[in-house]
């Protein structure tokens, strides 16, 4: 698509490629493609389990690893293309030592748009906790 926009300063027309502009804001309140929480879950198990599967915790590593985990987790989330959702990935991972741990967190929610998933692995060396949220986004 081409437009020509009036430029009155220069006292002339030029054209812009309206392609390249940004998509104007709809009237739409709901995404078209909604945030599936099985699907996300599935996703976050996968990255999880096959990653870590027969891995050991190492404390040097335990770092780099969970950002690796959050990241692939968040490329293939992506690939659903949910569409007006803002996504935040965290992965929690640490050693079992025979301690229990608990992970919690607080949002401002709209309990009709937004949502979360989540899912944990463990193996006898490591645990690691993956979440997803998916915020509404205009």
């Amino acid at each position: 698509h081409v437009s020509l926009a009036c430029e009155p300063e220069l006292g002339s027309f030029s054209q812009v490629d309206l392609s390249k502009c940004p998509k104007p804001n709809t009237c739409r309140l709901e995404p078209e493609n909604r945030f599936s929480v099985p699907t996300v879950q599935q996703v976050i198990l996968t990255v999880l389990s096959c990653n870590l599967d027969g891995d050991v915790y190492e404390a040097d590593r335990a770092r780099d690893l969970a950002k690796d985990l959050a990241q692939d987790i968040m490329r293939r989330v992506k690939a659903l293309e949910y569409d007006r959702m803002k996504l935040v990935v965290v992965v929690s991972l640490g050693e079992k030592r025979g301690h229990s741990v608990h992970v919690a967190s607080r949002c401002l929610w709209d309990v009709q748009r937004d949502n979360f998933a989540t899912a944990s692995f463990q193996n006898e060396s490591l645990y690691a906790t993956g979440t997803v949220f998916g915020v509404y986004y205009e």
